[in-house]
């Protein structure tokens, strides 16, 4: 990833140009709701660099390489045509203090990190007392109902999960403010046992998930076998994946993306 300077952001959003030419004819002409769009389908993150600055940067698109390998471009097409079903399912029952509230890595431990010590982590680094601890997380449930209900354009996380997918479509969570599709898709991901591209059923839930950004992330349980012949085809490059058994984050206790 690489930082944005304010002149290519300039370009991208006519909004934000305008009002830094402090054009307001420009300005009213310019449709806020097509920026708001733009930044949906490229979304930004925060990241640390030289120095320990936090910036902000565009969020580099995960298996970019997807499109050069028939058979994974074929699968990609096929999802992309299911109808999406939104939902917070799932999220709505991870706790606040698992998102992007600044926390760094914490020592690694053989047994990860509870929420309660996760929480108390948070109060004294915050300086905080466990009613103000309380506001933010009301905050935050008010903020999970503005994205499920506030029809804003929001980003979403399409799981491409068998088990969770319906007649009416499949199954998308939206990303509410202090979350990123990664980072929901590594907390929230929900175990599948059918991989979505040979359609094979495992008795045990599959290891491994495909990340595809096609304007939203999406997740696409793959067994063993799929992914040797991906990784085969590909030498290894151009794809991103997601293991469920890596317990890194829980060890370290779920540092924000930044500190990754």
């Amino acid at each position: 990833m690489r930082n944005y300077t304010l002149d290519e952001l300039r370009e991208t959003f006519s909004a934000l140009d305008a009002h830094e030419r402090g054009d307001y004819a420009a300005l009213r002409r310019a449709d806020p709701l097509v920026d708001q769009l733009q930044a949906v389908r490229d979304p930004s993150v925060l990241a640390v660099v030289d120095g320990g600055t936090v910036v902000v940067q565009r969020e580099r698109a995960a298996s970019p390489g997807v499109r050069g390998y028939p058979i994974l471009s074929a699968g990609l097409d096929r999802a992309q045509a299911i109808p999406l079903r939104y939902d917070l399912v799932g999220l709505a029952g991870v706790d606040r203090v698992l998102s992007n509230n600044g926390r760094r890595v914490l020592p690694e431990t053989s047994h990860g990190y509870s929420v309660d010590e996760l929480r108390a982590e948070e109060r004294a680094r915050l300086g905080i007392s466990r009613k103000e601890q309380a506001i933010l997380d009301a905050e935050h449930a008010h903020g999970l109902a503005v994205v499920e209900y506030g029809g804003q354009p929001t980003p979403v996380v399409v799981f491409h999960c068998a088990e969770w997918t319906e007649p009416d479509g499949v199954l998308a969570c939206p990303v509410p403010p202090y979350w990123t599709g990664r980072r929901i898709a590594r907390l929230v991901t929900l175990a599948s046992c059918a991989c979505y591209w040979c359609n094979r059923r495992e008795e045990r839930s599959l290891d491994d998930y495909l990340l595809v950004d096609t304007g939203f992330l999406r997740v696409f349980p793959t067994c063993p076998e799929c992914r040797a012949g991906f990784d085969r085809d590909t030498g290894h490059r151009g794809l991103d994946w997601l293991t469920r058994s890596d317990d890194w984050d829980a060890s370290v206790g779920y540092p924000s993306d930044e500190w990754r």
